[in-house]
């Protein structure tokens, strides 16, 4: 049957909270209609309870409440705001619900108010057992939980105080929590024990027992009120917490998410305290029947702790895979290009990626004082044409890869964004395009980034990444991100930075702020030896540089491994004898004069080195030098 009050509720929309609801008439005057919907707190005469003495386990949660009342009256105050709100769930989802205190201060009016809320919250609990499909038999354990409050609830109708905590944590328990500093492992022991804890009284408490033992049980009811206030303070701190990220009725200095385990002590202290009393009772099938219950609620736990572990499962996929049809048309308007497509065009283009002809600078004393030191932020690899730098850093990329989480193995949740410039491609030569390809890549392996550009863009749409704004716009937002405490760490590299034809300035500026700003995210950037570049990039403090002309020798190796793969390739192609082979071999090294520029141009399809062996035999005489195609 729907509570009084709620009815009340219903019929009087809008209707003001009254200033002293314990002195509410019982036949409320009919409000004045208001566009704020706000409940009638119910007074004693509505609440609708019988007038009979509260039974044993009644009087005693209550009285452990109202004595937080007194002794924490802060924490309960934020509390109390948040069963108002839950009050409000019925009628909307969206609701906010009212950042007032509506909890009834006299015992009748709480009483139906708590038990509406336990049974509003068990039904909730109910529906969202049967859509977690991974779970499927371990939700046993929460659905034995639910059944156990719905029973006391029954029996004992007002010590609904105990069960609203309960109810509510079983809500908590069936979601993906991501609250810092949530304690699931704790709620799990202490729901777990419930049954134990709700028995206890109505076993220990016998009012008919012998005046012998009326000192004893007096000692006996002090101990477990003791212990009945601290499961309810760790219940409502801990609700407190859920709720301080997701309403505005928590009072943000009465909960801290920490000492979890220090207050989950102090509940076994108590039970202890309550065990040692226990003992100077002979009844064996007491005795007996709380042991029953002790391993009854050591399966809970242990099932309920097996939730704990398959719902954070649950959190971490959906970290990566879960996305709204907001976020992916948002990420669909953010995406100009996809670098890691554009890495492997370039790299097919320049006839693959060959380990041997880069790896000399993972072994290089100063790529590896920007890997190792954490002052050391940003690298700057700066060289001629021909040198390589974009092979390079596609080398670079493949050796960082594993260690982050663009490929899904990284054992650090480290990320790696990277862009690509080409000065030929309009799409991707531009300062705007950089920021868009590099938000893009973070986004794509951290997905919670993407609010800070939903912020923007739930405003504008599309035409934020683009028109004249655009660049203030994505600055802010990379800015953002690269500020945002749940990246722990990143690496961000650019390629050929001369190539980016429109705001390279902008560019170049932003690279050696950000370096400076973020300690942990460290920077790599390729480019030309062009003076104006050298000239913004002088400025970073923490910059290491690698000349590719000062590392001739590395270089010319790596050409020489590159020519021998090539030519190796072809001679299987064209089926070549062996001098042949190694007249078109010593015919490239001549000529390629420590670059890679030449050498990838002779073996591409129309050249001399594609035709026959006759044509290959002409080529060593006639084919141009890298002086000449340069």
């Amino acid at each position: 049957m729907t509570p009084d009050w709620l009815k009340l509720k219903r019929v009087a929309k809008g209707t003001k909270r009254p200033q002293d609801p314990s002195s509410a008439a019982s036949s409320p005057t009919p409000p004045v209609s208001t566009p704020q919907q706000t409940p009638s707190v119910p007074t004693a005469a509505s609440s609708g309870q019988e007038s009979s003495s509260p039974s044993l386990q009644e009087r005693l949660w209550n009285r452990a409440y109202d004595e937080l009342k007194r002794s924490d009256p802060k924490i309960i105050e934020s509390y109390e705001r948040i069963l108002s709100a839950e009050l409000y769930r019925h009628e909307s989802a969206s609701a906010p619900g009212p950042t007032e205190n509506l909890i009834g201060r006299t015992q009748e009016t709480r009483w139906d108010q708590m038990k509406h809320l336990v049974q509003a919250g068990l039904d909730r609990t109910q529906k969202e057992a049967f859509v977690k499909h991974k779970i499927e038999g371990k939700l046993q354990a929460v659905l034995s939980t639910k059944e156990l409050a719905e029973k006391a609830i029954q029996a004992a109708p007002r010590a609904a105080v105990a069960w609203v905590g309960v109810s509510l944590w079983l809500e908590m328990l069936s979601s993906p929590v991501t609250e810092a500093g949530f304690n699931r492992r704790g709620i799990a022991y202490v729901l777990s024990k419930m049954a134990w804890y709700w028995d206890m009284a109505s076993l220990l408490l016998d009012e008919n027992r012998s005046d012998s033992f009326t000192g004893l049980q007096d000692e006996l009811e002090s101990h477990i009120g003791q212990l009945y206030q601290k499961l309810l303070l760790y219940q409502i701190r801990s609700i407190c917490l859920y709720h301080r990220s997701r309403t505005t009725t928590v009072l943000r200095d009465v909960v801290k998410a920490d000492n979890w385990s220090g207050q989950l002590d102090d509940i076994k202290d108590a039970e202890a305290a309550v065990l040692s009393y226990i003992e100077q009772f002979n009844t064996e099938q007491m005795k007996l029947h709380l042991q029953n219950l002790a391993t009854d609620a050591k399966s809970r736990e242990k099932q309920l702790d097996n939730i704990c572990s398959i719902l954070q499962d649950q959190t971490r996929e959906q970290k990566t895979r879960h996305q709204d049809d907001e976020d992916k048309r948002c990420l669909r308007d953010l995406c100009v290009t996809d670098p890691r497509h554009d890495k492997k065009t370039l790299q097919d283009a320049k006839g693959g990626l060959l380990k041997d002809s880069f790896r000399w600078i993972l072994e290089h004393d100063d790529f590896l004082r920007w890997r190792h030191d954490e002052h050391s932020r940003l690298l700057w690899i700066k060289g001629d044409p021909g040198k390589g730098k974009t092979m390079l850093l596609c080398g670079i990329i493949d050796e960082l890869s594993p260690s982050t989480s663009l490929d899904g193995q990284g054992s650090t949740p480290c990320l790696l964004s990277y862009f690509f410039c080409q000065n030929t491609d309009s799409r991707i030569n531009s300062a705007i395009a950089v920021l868009r390809g590099l938000i893009y890549m973070l986004v794509l392996q951290e997905p919670v980034l993407i609010s800070h550009v939903r912020k923007e863009y739930d405003l504008r749409g599309k035409a934020l990444f683009e028109g004249v704004n655009s660049w203030a716009a994505l600055f802010e937002i990379l800015s953002n991100i690269l500020q945002d405490q749940r990246v722990e760490s990143a690496y961000v590299i650019i390629d050929a930075l001369d190539e980016c034809t429109t705001d390279l300035q902008r560019l170049l500026k932003f690279i050696v702020d950000m370096s400076a700003a973020s300690p942990r995210f460290k920077w790599i950037v390729s480019s030309r030896n062009w003076p104006d570049i050298e000239e913004q990039l002088d400025i970073a403090a923490r910059k290491v540089r690698l000349c590719l002309e000062l590392n001739d020798r590395s270089i010319s190796a790596a050409v020489g491994f590159y020519i021998s793969h090539k030519v190796r390739q072809l001679a299987q192609l064209k089926k070549y004898d062996e001098a042949t082979r190694k007249a078109v071999h010593d015919h490239l090294s001549a000529n390629a004069q420590g670059t890679f520029l030449w050498v990838s141009l002779s073996f591409r399809p129309g050249w001399i080195l594609y035709t026959s062996e006759c044509w290959v035999r002409l080529s060593t005489q006639t084919t141009p030098s890298y002086a000449e195609t340069s």
